[in-house]
Formats: structure tokens, C-alpha cells, sequence
């Protein structure tokens, strides 16, 4: 085994691999912290092995498959769901969530005030998202803001 260097994980970390026809190889699994390589940028002087959490007044929503967090909270109360011009609302279409209805054709909901362009442009950008809330009734769109955790110093 080659000497280690300063820095370097203790040599219990470390276990011989046998490869055939080839030099046997020594090889070390362990954790590494990293921040996200997103912006915003993390404080320089901020370790990622400390952790991070969410500003004030958001929650941490888990991310990646469970590896990682964005913070976020509910953006002013929901708004029932509803329709552009000049498709007309209908409630619990075919027993499932309500839909927008025109001629022959169904289509999503948007939520009240909002057109069907302004939410996929709002649904296309990471900051912010729209989750429907399906229920008997009458649906309902909750406006949801994102922000990235910050260090743990």
C-alpha cells in the first residue's frame, strides 16, 4: 500500500482489491460533503460536514431521491381551482379531479386569477411550483416558494 499523505483517510479505511491480470488496487469508501453546484453560491468559509438548514419560515422538502433538501413553504392561502375563457369548469370530471371542459376536449384546471400560461411559466422556473390538492368538491392550487438550505457554520 502506497504511504499516505497528510489529509488522507486513516489506512483501516482502506481494503485490497484482487484484479486479474492487472496490479491489485487499494481502494477506500467513504462520505464527502458537498454543497449543491447551483446557485446561489455558499459561503467560502462555511463547511459542508456541518449540515444545513432552512431560512426562517420555510421547510425542508426532501430532494434527489432523499440525498438532499430545498427549503420550502406556501405562498398566501389556496385558491380553488378554475378555468381560462372559454373553457368552462367542471367538478369532479369522470369522478377524478376537476378539469376545464370545451366541446369534446378536456384539459387541467388552473388556479383562480391565473391563466394556463402564466402557471406553466410559474411551473418551468425553479423557485416556484403549483400543487394541486385534489378533493371532493371543488380542487384547489397551492402556490408553492423554494430557496436553496444555507450552511450550518
Amino acid at each position: 500500500m502506497p504511504p499516505l499523505l497528510p489529509g488522507s483517510p486513516p489506512a483501516s479505511c482502506f481494503r485490497r482489491e484482487v484484479v486479474a491480470n492487472a496490479a491489485d488496487r487499494f481502494v477506500c469508501t467513504g462520505k464527502e460533503y458537498v454543497f449543491p453546484s447551483k446557485l446561489p453560491p455558499y459561503n467560502l468559509l462555511h463547511k459542508p460536514a456541518n449540515g444545513v438548514q432552512c431560512p426562517s419560515g420555510y421547510d425542508g422538502d426532501v430532494q434527489f431521491n432523499g440525498k438532499g433538501i430545498r427549503c420550502r413553504k406556501n405562498d398566501g392561502g389556496a385558491k380553488p381551482a378554475d378555468c381560462d375563457f372559454p373553457w368552462s369548469w367542471e367538478v369532479d370530471h369522470k369522478g377524478k379531479n376537476d378539469e376545464c371542459v370545451l366541446a369534446n376536449n378536456a384539459g387541467p384546471t388552473v388556479p383562480k386569477g391565473i391563466t394556463k400560461i402564466q402557471l406553466d411559466i410559474e411551473k418551468a422556473r425553479g423557485d416556484i411550483s403549483w400543487h394541486l390538492d385534489v378533493r371532493s368538491g371543488r380542487d384547489s392550487w397551492q402556490k408553492r416558494i423554494y430557496k436553496y438550505p444555507a450552511s450550518s457554520n
